[in-house]
């Protein structure tokens, strides 16, 4: 249950839903915001399922019904989903589809209309304005809900038109138990609850052959991170044969890997495999400037997400790396 998972691991968000359900202040637009892997879109999935759940009594939805179960899987007619992420933008098209499906009369007898853009910091500029229109007249029998975990890319109109609720890092260790106990390898559910913080998506992830690339790019760095070229040798031959969008997704968990080793190397310990856990206690002995290495390793997973030659980004990558540990 999404409502269980709330209260135990975003109380706050818990609360402030719950009070704006119980007294019927539901804004017109909200905005969830907090760092990969806080459940963000599974809140914006509830608060939808709690304006339309014929059983629910006040504040949260039963997440059991039909119009529930409707809502989860996509399916239900008076909800539009966007998804932005790295690897695809949101487009001014299809904020004027969501728009032309709001100006119709709703189809089912709640009469509310739900918008839900997950990742909105991957609204194109033009989207943006588009949206932004729509929120300044906002109707009385639409929500719209946002969820992004980076507000730069947002227009400053858009944030100051929405009730912003803010979600905290979940500790690591709550999802590595929950992945470890829904079948996850305990080496591979320790590297993904630390990259995402959903049970299901670690599960799939743990799955995708496109983290066993990231893995297998990672443990090829991380055993011999003197020789940078040999990593940018193993990504041509390993991963460029592959097509883009699959070749997006292995760059972008690698950085992310990669982030939480040099994170890791800082504090000088680790759990996971055992080559993984001896690279870092290796490592936490070098005088290496590890912060840097971070700042670096997450700028180029950002540059993943735009329109850039993929080798390229791998290419910059070693060599801003080769440099800085050279300093």
């Amino acid at each position: 249950m999404i409502k269980d998972l709330l209260k135990k691991t975003q109380p706050v968000v818990y609360q402030a839903l719950e009070n704006a359900l119980t007294n019927r202040h539901v804004s017109h637009s909200y905005l969830f915001l907090g760092p990969a892997g806080t459940p963000k879109k599974q809140a914006a999935l509830l608060m939808a399922q709690s304006l339309l759940c014929e059983h629910a009594r006040d504040d949260f939805a039963c997440e059991e019904c039909g119009t529930c179960r409707r809502v989860a899987a996509g399916e239900h007619l008076d909800v539009v989903l966007l998804n932005g992420d790295p690897s695809h933008s949101i487009k001014i098209a299809d904020t004027h589809q969501l728009q032309s499906q709001f100006s119709q009369t709703a189809y089912e007898k709640s009469g509310r209309k739900i918008g839900i853009i997950s990742g909105a910091e991957y609204l194109t500029v033009d989207a943006q304005n588009d949206l932004l229109k729509f929120l300044e007249e906002p109707s009385p029998d639409v929500t719209m809900i946002l969820t992004s975990e980076n507000t730069d890319r947002i227009l400053p109109t858009i944030l100051s038109r929405c009730t912003l609720i803010p979600f905290l890092p979940t500790p690591n260790g709550a999802y590595y138990d929950e992945a470890v106990a829904a079948g996850v390898d305990p080496q591979d559910a320790y590297f993904l609850a630390g990259v995402v913080r959903d049970p299901q998506e670690i599960q799939e992830l743990a799955a995708d052959r496109s983290y066993e690339a990231a893995r297998d790019m990672l443990k090829e760095y991380v055993q011999n991170p003197d020789r940078l070229n040999d990593l940018l040798l193993y990504f041509m031959r390993e991963v460029k044969v592959r097509e883009r969008e699959r070749m997006q997704r292995t760059l972008s968990l690698f950085f992310d890997l990669l982030i939480q080793y040099y994170r890791d190397a800082i504090l000088g310990d680790a759990g996971g495999a055992s080559w993984y856990h001896d690279a870092v206690k290796k490592a936490a002995g070098k005088d290496r400037p590890y912060a840097q290495m971070m700042l670096i390793a997450s700028e180029q997973k950002d540059k993943c997400g735009r329109s850039n030659d993929l080798s390229l980004v791998m290419d910059q990558t070693v060599y801003r790396l080769e440099e800085t540990q050279n300093e």
